[in-house]
């Protein structure tokens, strides 16, 4: 969440798994990826395209 917060913009899976400190392989982006949309579904991050993720208003400052 801090790190989608902290740009402000939407990323993709690839662009938050670098920011996390991840390696950008398959297996770590796809991790990233089904984590983030979890996060989707339960209202933390908006999706407005496909694999572009951003913090909702509000949900940025805590738990």
């Amino acid at each position: 969440m801090e790190v989608l917060a902290g740009s402000g913009e939407e990323r993709d899976c690839r662009r938050l798994a670098v920011a996390l400190g991840l390696e950008v392989v398959a297996a770590k982006v796809e991790e990233v990826r089904s984590k983030a949309k979890h996060l989707a579904a339960r209202g933390w991050t908006a999706e407005e395209r496909p694999e572009m993720l951003s913090v909702l208003a509000g949900r940025a400052g805590g738990s």
